[in-house]
């Protein structure tokens, strides 16, 4: 449950941004979509009649509070789960469960009036009985998908390895100026990629935490994510996930399968096939994933390898891929005003800072694969992010008051920790729960290669997992400083 002083600060904050929304769309060149990620699309004629129906209709499966008349609550609702057919893209791909129209290929996510709707209703549902209709709605979804996960036949999908190759969509090689409307694909090659080699057995959790965040650039437990099964929708996150992002979950998906569920071979099972990876809600920033390969069982050793890739991460908390295509250009074309705003954005960033960046030496296409590989070494011998604790900013609003504070209760084996960076902020601190203890069995990777296959704990310390003897051998110098003898459980 949401901490008071919580919820009474995101009311503020909702307050704020929806005199903001209310003062642009006053404004008479405002028409564009303002959430999603993707400012600048136009808003095709089915966006109007997302909203009008007879004042009589009932929904077909959710239950509506006694005093929810449904003010902007999306047509999609009153449908019934079961019958339910998700809504397509140009492109033929389902995204966010099939509940948005598209706009160029992407879903056209009205944040106005999911904001209007939470601000109306959030205090008819605040005890969760009955569930939002969105939940209700987006619940019956996923009981009809695990039921299917449940029959699939993956057969030796997840003793094969994968190549895959994972982009950041529509942020073009060379810097564009980007005008009203676009189309996904529309400026060509893309900038940001990625390819790698990955079991399909590998948890998507893991994959999410250990191998494509380290792998993009991206820092580890920072915001929430969503899988996209591109063939149906469903949606994959993290479970008991308390990022600060998952107050837009409503602009993604509303809700998803746990993520530490299932596999990648769950997700996708043949060459060609791809889904969408959708990272931080409030910033959106898009990834499609294609399957390039699947070796046959003989081929694969199950390890996580780096083959190839292009372009500098974006900076975390970037705004998404259109405004960094909007920095890419003013970098190169701007105004001095336009290039200081942009590279300060981007040296100061999460994930950018240890870089040393100036407006001299920065280059949007580079890309260190070393780098790259010693980020993926350290994840993969690390624990796995503890998703109720991520990455947090904490300003004291009190002098003298310090870290721990006002930090919740801790789970046996977690821990909370406390980094400052002057060169970051003098008044605050990031915050983020961290395990101690092992990682469960059904998440764990070799802490050498990354391999989810034979996996046995260290004898000693019982913390890191081993994929065999040879890479324990192999580990054994870093690893000795920091091996204790495992505690005996309490009785």
């Amino acid at each position: 449950m949401l901490h008071p002083i919580l919820a009474i600060v995101f009311a503020f904050i909702g307050y704020y941004l929806l005199l903001k929304i209310i003062e642009k769309r006053k404004r008479p060149e405002s028409s564009a979509t303002m959430f999603g990620g993707f400012p600048g699309f136009e808003r095709d004629e089915s966006y109007n009649t997302r909203y009008k129906r007879s004042p009589n209709v009932r929904p077909k499966f959710v239950r509506l509070h006694p005093r929810d008349n449904g003010n902007n609550l999306d047509n999609v609702f009153y449908q019934d789960p079961v019958t339910f057919v998700p809504k397509k893209s140009q492109f033929g791909q389902v995204l966010n469960w099939g509940l948005f129209d598209y706009c160029g290929g992407y879903p056209d996510v009205d944040g106005m009036g999911a904001m209007m709707r939470t601000m109306e209703t959030q205090m008819l549902y605040f005890g969760g009985e009955p569930k939002k209709p969105e939940i209700q709605f987006v619940e019956a979804l996923i009981k009809k998908k695990k039921a299917a996960l449940n029959k699939l036949d993956l057969g030796d999908l997840r003793d094969r390895d994968y190549i895959l190759k994972i982009k950041l969509l529509d942020i073009p090689i060379e810097p564009v100026k980007i005008e009203g409307t676009y189309t996904k694909g529309q400026f060509g090659e893309d900038l940001i990629y990625r390819r790698f080699k990955v079991s399909g057995a590998t948890n998507l959790d893991a994959l999410q935490d250990k191998i494509i965040q380290p792998i993009m650039g991206w820092e580890r437990n920072a915001h929430a994510y969503a899988f996209m099964d591109s063939k149906d929708g469903a949606c994959y996150g993290p479970k008991e996930s308390r990022s600060i992002d998952m107050v837009h979950i409503d602009k993604c998906c509303h809700d998803y399968i746990y993520a530490d569920e299932y596999t990648l071979a769950h997700l996708v099972q043949e060459k060609g096939a791809t889904f969408r990876y959708v990272y931080d809600f409030g910033d959106m920033w898009s990834h499609e994933v294609e399957v390039e390969d699947i070796l046959p069982k003989k081929e694969s050793n199950g390890a996580v390898e780096l083959i190839d890739g292009r372009g500098m991460c974006p900076p975390e908390n970037g705004s998404g891929n259109r405004r960094y295509v909007d920095d890419l250009y003013n970098l190169k074309h701007g105004t001095r005003e336009q290039k200081k705003e942009a590279i300060e954005k981007i040296k100061t960033a999460g994930n950018n800072r240890d870089l040393k960046i100036t407006l001299a030496t920065f280059d949007h296409k580079a890309f260190s694969a070393s780098r790259t590989r010693d980020m993926l070494a350290a994840a993969l011998k690390s624990k796995a992010s503890v998703r109720s604790g991520a990455k947090v900013f904490t300003m004291p609003m009190m002098p003298g008051v310090g870290p721990g504070a006002f930090d919740g209760p801790m789970k046996r084996g977690e821990k909370r920790v406390h980094e400052y960076d002057p060169t970051f902020s003098s008044v605050g601190y990031m915050s983020e729960t961290v395990r101690t203890r092992r990682d469960r069995l059904e998440k764990a990777l070799c802490t050498v290669c990354g391999s989810p296959h034979n996996l046995k704990a260290c004898s000693v310390c019982k913390k890191v997992y081993y994929c065999g003897r040879d890479h324990q051998r192999e580990d054994w110098k870093t690893h000795k400083p920091e091996c204790k003898p495992a505690e005996p459980k309490s009785k």
